[in-house]
């Protein structure tokens, strides 16, 4: 499944607010159309990564902000009113973990979903703990 659409359907379940009409793409992929735009922070330390969620998601009709700098990250996180954030673990400075255990304090329900190059089952049962939405590898 796209990465679009496994943010998109965790979104759907998690936001009653908000409704997507499928126009029949059993993968959620690039045909779903969103009623109200998501808001969506993505934190990465790799530009690149950045930017290429950025292109992505604003393309499926999300409304994208990214960070390269994971204590500004969690602060817009805390501060802003996102639907949802897209989180690397490994980065310098502040972890995904760490990151997700500081936004736990002020946003308990804000889903947040875990990207990484390198996966681990006790990273990904810690992340799950911690209350992540999903983790992607």
């Amino acid at each position: 499944m796209r990465l679009a659409g496994r943010v998109a359907q965790t979104l759907h379940y998690r936001d009653a607010r908000s409704s997507c009409v499928r126009s029949g793409d059993e993968d959620w992929g690039e045909t779903e159309v969103m009623a109200e735009a998501w808001k969506l922070l993505v934190v990465d330390d790799e530009e690149v990564v950045c930017e290429g969620c950025r292109r992505i998601f604003a393309q499926q009709g999300f409304l994208v902000d990214t960070s390269t700098d994971p204590r500004q990250g969690l602060t817009w996180a805390i501060e802003r009113p996102y639907d949802a954030v897209l989180l690397d673990i490994k980065m310098p400075k502040v972890d995904g973990l760490k990151f997700l255990e500081r936004l736990r304090s002020s946003k308990p329900d804000l889903p947040v979903i875990l990207i990484t190059g390198y996966p681990s089952v006790p990273t990904a049962q810690h992340a799950v703990r911690l209350g992540a939405a999903d983790y992607i590898t």
